[in-house]
């Protein structure tokens, strides 16, 4: 067509120089969205380890100041004589063996129990040491009642983790 002695151009849609401009733009939120969603992961597994690292001082730092294992610790009527935060924990039986059963992992039987409101009530973690059974445990603590053949969790101070026990000490991993 002509108008006025000029050539209309009716073509229409997107020229491969804005074509590639799109794509660069899609390119870069795509790959900040994947390094947004990396850094979150890392900042996750970062947090977990620092947890670990502060549970195992808090239990280094309980052994040297009473000089005992945490949950172990007792009886009932020595411990609550320490102080107001004591007052509703409940003491282990001092055999130098900190033993929690599959079957009672989160109500308030056994030892396992203890030794968070030993810790809480020493003051090296934080929350309520009256709690019991799973609300005295570390919120995101791993539920190891489903993991095959782990039917008891038994801590020594010797070592982290006992073959021929049946199960493995707070939070070293799975069973057998």
């Amino acid at each position: 067509m002509k108008n006025n002695g000029r050539r209309l151009n009716q073509q229409g849609g997107f020229t491969l120089v804005e074509i590639a401009v799109m794509l660069v733009i899609i390119g870069l939120l795509i790959g900040g969205i994947l390094q947004g969603t990396e850094l979150i992961e890392n900042s996750r597994i970062k947090k977990a380890s620092s947890d670990i690292s502060g549970i195992s001082a808090a239990y280094v730092s309980y052994q040297d100041r009473y000089r005992r294992i945490p949950g172990d610790d007792g009886p009932t009527g020595t411990i609550t004589q320490r102080g107001a935060a004591w007052s509703g924990v409940t003491g282990g039986n001092n055999n130098g063996v900190l033993v929690a059963n599959r079957n009672n992992s989160f109500n308030a039987n056994g030892e396992h129990t203890s030794f968070w409101q030993h810790l809480k009530a020493a003051g090296y973690i934080s929350g309520n040491p009256e709690d019991t059974g799973a609300a005295a445990q570390p919120l995101g603590w791993p539920d190891w009642r489903d993991q095959p053949g782990c039917v008891q969790r038994t801590y020594r101070p010797e070592s982290l983790y006992e073959p021929g026990t049946g199960g493995v000490c707070l939070g070293a991993g799975s069973a057998d």
